[in-house]
């Protein structure tokens, strides 16, 4: 959104100062290295490879979080003031 944004003001002023050429020349490196042909299959490898990398954070970040101390099967609740079963 932000680099159609900042292409959409380059194409609005033609007076190209030294900052709108180096974003001139960034978003054209970006878009002939993002879009063309031979790219593609790098491009989804690597979003596959960096969304299984947050996959297994987030799948061993909810088993770290596994309270390790279980109900028995007896106890009733768990009392929040005194921090334990409430067993009887």
């Amino acid at each position: 959104m932000l680099l159609v944004a900042a292409a959409a003001a380059l194409r609005r002023r033609r007076g190209a100062s030294r900052a709108e050429r180096a974003l001139r020349t960034v978003l054209t490196e970006a878009r002939q290295g993002l879009l063309a042909r031979g790219v593609w299959p790098g491009v989804l490898l690597s979003s596959v490879a960096v969304l299984a990398g947050y996959l297994g954070m987030f799948v061993l970040a909810a088993r770290v979080a596994v309270p390790t101390h279980r109900r028995p099967n007896w106890c009733r609740s768990w009392c929040w003031r005194c921090s334990r079963w409430r067993c009887r």
